[in-house]
C-alpha cells in the first residue's frame, strides 16, 4: 500500500519543528521567545488554513505561500542570543532565516520572494500598505491572542506586571476588544475573528464576575 508523500509544507513544519528543537536542547531555556514557541506557530498556521476553507477570499491569492510564511513567521526568534521584543528584529531576521529552508525545499526564488515578503508585513499596524497575502498572515497571527489559547497567553505576559488576577483580566480583556476591532475591519475571517472574541470575552467575563478569590486555610478545613 502507497502512502502519500509529504508536502512541502509539511516538511517545512518538520524542519522547523526541529530546529526549535535544536535551539531549546542548546540554550535549555528559550525565555527569549517567550509564547512565540511552535505551538503558537502550528495555531497560525492552522488559522491561515481555516481562513482558505471559509472560500470568501475574492481576490486570487496562493495559499501554500502564505501558509508557509506562516511556519517561518516567527523564526527569527530563533538562533540570536540577545535578540529584543522589537517587532521589526525578530521580522528582519525571520525574513533573512527563511531563505534556507525554503531554499533546501526547492521553492523557486519567486516563491522565496513572495514568502519573504509576505513574512515582512505580519507586524505592520498601516493594512493600507499591505498586500492581502500580508493581511492574511497578520489576521491570523493575531488571532492567536484571542480565544482560549490567546487568552492563556496574555495571562502569560500579563503575569509579570500585575499581582491582581481581577485586574490582569481587565487590562486582557480590554486589549482583546480592541484587537478584536481592529481585525474585523479587515474583512478576512470574519467569523473565525468573531469566534475566538466571543470565547475571549465569555471567559474574561466569567474570571471578572467571579469576585474574589479565597485563597488559604481557615477554620481548620
Amino acid at each position: 500500500m502507497k502512502t502519500n508523500p509529504l508536502s512541502r509544507l509539511d516538511k517545512l513544519w518538520n524542519d522547523v519543528v526541529s530546529y526549535y528543537l535544536q535551539e531549546y536542547q542548546r540554550h535549555k531555556s528559550l525565555l527569549q521567545i517567550g509564547v512565540h514557541s511552535y505551538d503558537h506557530i502550528y495555531r497560525v498556521w492552522s488559522s491561515v488554513k481555516i481562513i482558505e476553507s471559509y472560500n470568501d477570499i475574492e481576490e486570487r491569492v496562493n495559499f501554500e505561500l502564505i501558509q508557509a510564511a506562516a511556519i517561518l513567521h516567527d523564526i527569527g526568534y530563533l538562533g540570536a542570543t540577545n535578540i529584543t521584543h522589537a517587532p521589526s528584529d525578530h521580522v528582519t531576521r525571520s525574513v533573512i532565516i527563511s531563505k534556507e529552508f525554503l531554499q533546501t525545499l526547492l521553492f523557486t526564488d519567486r516563491e522565496i520572494d513572495c514568502i519573504q515578503k509576505i513574512i515582512s508585513g505580519h507586524h505592520n499596524d498601516q493594512y493600507s500598505q499591505l498586500t492581502l497575502e500580508q493581511k492574511i498572515l497578520l489576521v491570523a497571527d493575531q488571532l492567536d491572542l484571542l480565544g482560549l489559547d490567546g487568552t492563556l497567553r496574555e495571562f502569560i505576559r500579563a503575569s509579570s506586571k500585575y499581582q491582581n488576577r481581577d485586574e490582569m483580566a481587565e487590562k486582557i480583556l480590554n486589549k482583546s476588544r480592541q484587537r478584536y476591532a481592529k481585525l474585523i475591519k479587515l474583512k478576512i475571517g470574519e467569523k473565525l475573528i468573531i469566534k475566538k472574541w466571543r470565547q475571549s470575552k465569555r471567559y474574561l467575563s466569567q474570571i471578572i464576575n467571579t469576585g474574589p478569590r479565597i485563597t488559604g486555610i481557615r477554620n481548620g478545613e
